[in-house]
């Protein structure tokens, strides 16, 4: 499966859930997600333990979201709940398109995940940012052996999500190639800075986009 395929799934799904992940790794042997159950399926908290008979409630209310969300839906995920570990926790596994999201409550999420990090813009910005990835990639034509991440930088000047294109395994011809096709593919307007070599920089809204030094 090429990875551009795998990006649009990724997007496709971060679409259909209506989240922006807390983790994203993508490369081509598929994407995996880790994100923070919504608001909707927090309305009753619970501590455990838990069990057959006793599930966390948490999870199962997002089974029950996600369900409505996928009914119409031809690739059906498998969802297991977790039951464990301290926190309630949920897995949405999609084998055909290659997609793994992780769901844990807010207090077992890695820093860097905020209550701003689910706005709609953000998460639609993360979108376009993946869809802008997955155009250059066509474009070049060849398979490259690129890793996508999606990173929350903390701190001063970090506005906003970072999407991180691991190239170190790609030849400067390669890298240079796909600089090429980041620019034709560029939305209209969208700054597109070379700092230096093949390194790159670029914002999709509020996400930056930029490779991983070499």
């Amino acid at each position: 499966m090429r990875l551009s395929a795998v990006l649009r799934a990724a997007r496709d799904t971060m679409a259909a859930l209506g989240m922006v992940p807390v983790r994203l790794e993508v490369d081509g042997s598929g994407a995996r997600m880790l994100a923070v159950m919504p608001d909707s399926a927090l309305r009753v908290r619970s501590t455990g333990p838990y069990g057959r008979d006793e599930p966390p409630p948490e999870a199962m209310e997002l089974v029950r979201d996600i369900g409505l969300r996928w009914s119409s839906r031809s690739e059906q995920p498998d969802l297991t709940v977790g039951m464990a570990g301290p926190w309630p926790e949920l897995s949405l596994s999609l084998p055909r398109s290659r997609v793994r999201v992780e769901y844990v409550v807010p207090e077992a999420a890695p820093p860097g995940w905020g209550p701003g990090s689910g706005r709609v813009d953000v998460e639609v910005d993360v979108e376009m940012a993946l869809d802008a990835v997955a155009r250059s990639l066509d474009a070049v034509g060849e398979e490259l052996p690129v890793r996508v991440s999606l990173d929350h930088p903390t701190g001063p000047g970090h506005g906003g999500p970072t999407v991180v294109l691991d190239r170190r395994r790609c030849a400067p011809g390669q890298r240079a190639t796909h600089n090429d096709a980041l620019r034709a593919t560029a939305y209209a307007g969208q700054p597109f800075d070379s700092p230096g070599g093949t390194a790159f920089r670029t914002r999709v809204g509020s996400v930056v986009l930029q490779d991983l030094d070499p």
